[in-house]
C-alpha cells in the first residue's frame, strides 16, 4: 500500500523484520506476487542493530518485485554507519520471475541494476557483514538482475546455486558501482 499522499514510503513486503533480529528460520513457505520483497531484514535510523542467525531455506518465490533483500542504514551520533549482518543462511530456495508480477507496471521510484532482482543489499559502507552462506538456490530469470550485492568489503560465499537469466539481461552487479 501507499502510505503517504506524496508517494514517498510504500509499504508491500510479505515478511520484514525492521530493526534487529536474533534467530530468525522462515522454511519451506510459498511467496507469489509480492508487490515489494518476499523475505526482508532492514532498518534505518540512529540505533545499533544487529541482523543475526537467520535462515531462509526450502521457499519457493515467484513474480515478486525482489525475493530477498537485507540493508541498513544506521548511523550514530557522530554520523558513522554502525550495524551488523552476520549468520545468515540461504539454503535450497527456488527464485523464479523477479520484477515480472503485477506490480511490476505500478511501481514508482527505484530502478537501476538492484531493481527486480532475487537476492538485493543495500547502503554499503560503515557496518559489519560475515558469514553470509547462499547454497543450493536457483535463481532464474530477474527482470533488472539476478542479484544486486553493494556491501562494500564482503562477498557472500557461493555454493552448488543454479543461475538461469534471460538472454541478453543482466546477470547482477556487486560493489558500491554494481559491476562484477
Amino acid at each position: 500500500c501507499l502510505h503517504s499522499y506524496a508517494n514517498t514510503v510504500r509499504y508491500g513486503n510479505a515478511i520484514e523484520i525492521w530493526g534487529s533480529v536474533d534467530g530468525m528460520t522462515i522454511d519451506s513457505c510459498n511467496f507469489s506476487q509480492i508487490y515489494d520483497t518476499a523475505i526482508t531484514t532492514q532498518y534505518q535510523g540512529n540505533t545499533n542493530t544487529v541482523i543475526q542467525n537467520v535462515t531462509v531455506s526450502n521457499n519457493k518465490i515467484d513474480k515478486c518485485q525482489w525475493s530477498m533483500e537485507f540493508w541498513l542504514e544506521v548511523k550514530d551520533s557522530s554520523g558513522k554507519y554502525t550495524g551488523t549482518i552476520k549468520n545468515i543462511k540461504i539454503l535450497n530456495n527456488e527464485l523464479t520471475n523477479a520484477g515480472k508480477g503485477w506490480s511490476a507496471t505500478q511501481r514508482w521510484g527505484g530502478g537501476g541494476l538492484g531493481s527486480s532482482c532475487h537476492f538485493m543489499t543495500m547502503s554499503a559502507t560503515g557496518y559489519s557483514v560475515s558469514d553470509v552462506l547462499i547454497k543450493n538456490n536457483v535463481f532464474k530469470v530477474g527482470a533488472g538482475s539476478l542479484m544486486s550485492i553493494s556491501w562494500l568489503n564482503y562477498t557472500p560465499k557461493f555454493e552448488g546455486n543454479t543461475f538461469i537469466q534471460t538472454k541478453g539481461e543482466s546477470f547482477g552487479g556487486m560493489g558500491v558501482n554494481g559491476s562484477w
